[in-house]
């Protein structure tokens, strides 16, 4: 779970995340620097953790120009579960599977001609 953050007022600030359990028990913490400008050219950081046992976040600003209460975030994004990405051996076999199967397909229609 992450977002990008940015001070409401310009200069430099620290972002902290904050993760919780379904108990509402700490989890870990992440914190970054990042620096807030008028420029409108998405230069607002993204923080962000991982971990499956997150229930809920806090954003927060511990350290800024000016009022630290003063923030915004955007760009949400949420993941839920485990993301298992194929190897490559397991991606050979379903390609040559496929192969087979398209082979096997293309043989019995010649057969019917």
């Amino acid at each position: 779970m992450g977002a990008n953050i940015q001070a409401d007022f310009f200069g430099a600030f620290t972002a902290l995340i904050q993760a919780y359990d379904a108990n509402g028990n700490f989890i870990e913490s992440f914190s970054e620097n990042g620096i807030s400008n008028s420029n409108g050219d998405n230069s607002a950081i993204f923080i962000g953790l991982i971990d499956n046992g997150i229930k809920s976040v806090t954003f927060s600003l511990t350290s800024c120009v000016e009022s630290c209460a003063s923030f915004a975030i955007n760009q949400l994004d949420i993941i839920s579960g485990t993301q298992t990405v194929p190897e490559p051996a397991s991606l050979i076999l379903l390609g040559s599977g496929l192969l087979g199967v398209a082979g096997t397909i293309r043989k019995s229609l010649r057969k019917r001609s």
